[in-house]
């Protein structure tokens, strides 16, 4: 299980880091999100790309995931995780 939460110290400092994306503040929370975002909808866990898409916009900045439990039947989220778990092992 993860834990943790987005801040609006560390999602500041990814706006700072990525000037290119433009990021604003996320409604009344204080966090920053990124313009761009990554969409879910047709995410399939057995497809490789997909996780791979994931990661590198994760990793270029993007901080907005677009998903829900009914894409693919929780596939989308699963993939989700499963990127998300490994950069945090990676200390990424």
């Amino acid at each position: 299980m993860m834990t943790g939460k987005a801040t609006r110290e560390g999602t500041q400092r990814l706006a700072q880091a990525n000037p290119h994306l433009f990021y604003k503040q996320f409604g009344s929370f204080d966090v920053w999100i990124s313009q761009v975002g990554f969409g879910t909808y047709r995410i399939d866990e057995q497809d490789e790309q997909y996780q791979q898409a994931l990661r590198k916009a994760l990793l270029e900045g993007i901080n907005l995931i677009d998903t829900s439990s009914m894409y693919t039947n929780g596939s989308a989220e699963k993939v989700i995780g499963h990127v998300l778990k490994q950069l945090i092992s990676e200390e990424k």
